[in-house]
């Protein structure tokens, strides 16, 4: 009787004892999990032949926010909610202390009405629309800020009226109403424009497209995730892509776009977790983001767009970087299109270089500084109109005459290339941050101005970045139709792109596990001695 009581009470001990080191390893081991890396030709491929249209005229009635915190030159750091309905629009900017989007600072609210005009002649694929503002509000999350507002307005507008300002009350900074019988108030004119004391400008609303990515599969909530079916129906995801700003503050307000900045999902998104919660926020409960947890800071490895990126005056791209094993060099491809699918090729660049890591950002939190050196150049002219644009230029730009359709012709011993403003050796001085999810890791690199200038001096890098890179690998296993998006998804809410055949369990996964049995195996032989 007393050895069965033993036997049993050590099983309990051993039950008890399995569980708690389960939940520690497992614990543990979340935090140390190393996302899969997925192919780089899957990537690419996913870039060029994902099924993508473009109605137009785009229809843009809805509630459309942002799926990320968004960094815009400055920096600032804002999550924009826009609601569209019968030509008119109300939209909603939250900005944020930092690139988390985690601690609000202040709210702005505008209203106006918006009118469709023709397709863009500077953008291919883009709509010009024209905009008017009724009126702007600025809405302060905290007292420090009201206060600066206050002293702001107090002194340089004449306009806004009243006592000093407090947190989580709105303010009207701009008044300018569309009828004429509510613009005289008791033989006042009541029209008045601060916006810019607070560098407001809306002229994204002059460029816009939507797409559409029809998408196939059963939708799971709760894994994010698509399984193919007999029984399924497909479903779309539809993005609104609005005009960019200027990379000078300065100038935002006599600037006009001529590409797009982070396009907004639509709000019914369905694999969007955090779209729902910024739909439903308002001007005293501001939408907040959990802030990511902390990531190793490893280049090595290649890194590619997971989609086709656009830049000034209708040019559009796909890029890959790779950083060598040694630490200190790297190469690049960019591949430019014509369209904004990016199927009909233009040219493409294939450079080499130099890096050296500089010290951590002091502008944006865990952000570092690095500075690339260009030291060979090889283009590949894609089209006869871009042949023709090459052997226009004697000697500043490679050899005259042997530049052919998808031949590569090395421009290093000519300094680069002057049709392209490519300089070579040239210096770069650049900021990258990196972040990691559950299910991939992205590389952020600094956004060029708007005049394609690369930043040259190490006093003024850049403070906003450029569409992410994803982390692939040329090794990674054969793509059919299984999970990729488990490695695409920017986060937890990115579309379904295709699927992996089998993803190989990570180092961190392995370790994990070795750790695992070998705690569990030492628990168990003390609790039997």
């Amino acid at each position: 009787m007393f050895h069965s009581s033993t036997m049993i009470l050590r099983l309990t001990y051993l039950t008890l004892a399995y569980i708690l080191v389960s939940a520690v390893m497992l614990a543990k081991g979340a935090s140390n999990y190393d996302p899969p890396v997925p192919s780089c030709k899957a990537l690419a491929r996913h870039a060029r032949d994902f099924p993508t249209t473009a109605p137009s005229p785009p229809t843009i009635h809805g509630v459309w926010v942002s799926d990320r915190c968004e960094i815009r030159p400055g920096p600032e750091f804002l999550l924009r909610k826009y609601r569209f309905k019968r030509g008119k629009f109300q939209l909603h900017q939250y900005y944020y202390s930092g690139p988390d989007c985690a601690e609000p600072l202040y709210g702005v609210k505008a209203h106006g009405t918006i009118k469709l005009l023709r397709p863009s002649w500077i953008v291919p694929g883009g709509m010009e629309a024209k905009y008017r503002l009724h009126n702007v509000s600025i809405i302060p999350f905290q007292e420090r800020i009201a206060k600066e507002f206050w002293f702001k307005v107090r002194e340089q507008c004449q306009g806004v009226k009243g006592h000093t300002w407090k947190p989580y009350r709105s303010y009207q900074i701009m008044n300018f109403p569309p009828y004429k019988k509510y613009r005289l108030h008791k033989h006042r004119n009541i029209d008045y424009d601060c916006t810019q004391l607070f560098n407001l400008t809306f002229h994204e609303l002059q460029l816009l497209r939507v797409e559409v990515h029809r998408q196939s599969g059963r939708v799971d909530k709760n894994k994010i995730s698509t399984y193919p079916s007999r029984y399924s129906k497909s479903f779309e995801e539809v993005n609104l892509l609005l005009g960019d700003i200027h990379t000078d503050r300065s100038q935002r307000h006599t600037y006009r776009p001529s590409s797009y900045q982070t396009g907004l999902r639509n709000s019914k998104t369905k694999t969007c977790q955090i779209c729902n919660g910024i739909a439903n926020s308002n001007d005293y409960y501001p939408p907040k983001i959990d802030r990511p947890k902390p990531t190793k800071f490893h280049l090595q490895g290649d890194w590619v767009s997971s989609g086709c990126e656009t830049r000034q005056y209708g040019q559009f791209l796909t890029r890959k970087l790779s950083f060598l094993q040694d630490g200190k060099s790297w190469q690049g491809q960019y591949d430019f299109f014509e369209d904004p699918l990016c199927r009909k090729g233009s040219f493409s660049l294939s450079v080499k270089g130099t890096y050296t890591r500089g010290k951590v950002s002091k502008v944006i939190s865990r952000s570092k500084e690095l500075n690339f050196r260009l030291i060979r150049l090889k283009i590949t002219p894609k089209n006869k109109q871009m042949v023709n644009t090459l052997r226009m230029y004697d000697g500043h730009c490679g050899v005259r005459n042997a530049w052919k359709i998808n031949e590569q012709q090395d421009v290093t011993s000519t300094g680069g290339c002057d049709v392209l403003g490519i300089i070579l050796p040239n210096v770069e001085f650049e900021i990258l941050r990196m972040v990691t999810s559950e299910r991939q890791t992205l590389l952020y690199v600094g956004q060029w101005t708007v005049n394609n200038v690369p930043h040259k001096n190490k006093e003024l890098r850049p403070t906003s970045f450029q569409q992410p890179l994803v982390r692939c690998s040329d090794s990674a296993p054969k793509v059919t139709s299984n999970r990729i998006e488990d490695l695409l998804s920017v986060d937890k809410h990115s579309p379904v792109f295709a699927k992996f055949e089998a993803i190989p369990k990570s180092n961190g996964a392995l370790k994990y596990q070795a750790t695992f049995w070998a705690v569990f195996v030492i628990v168990i032989c003390v609790i039997v001695s």
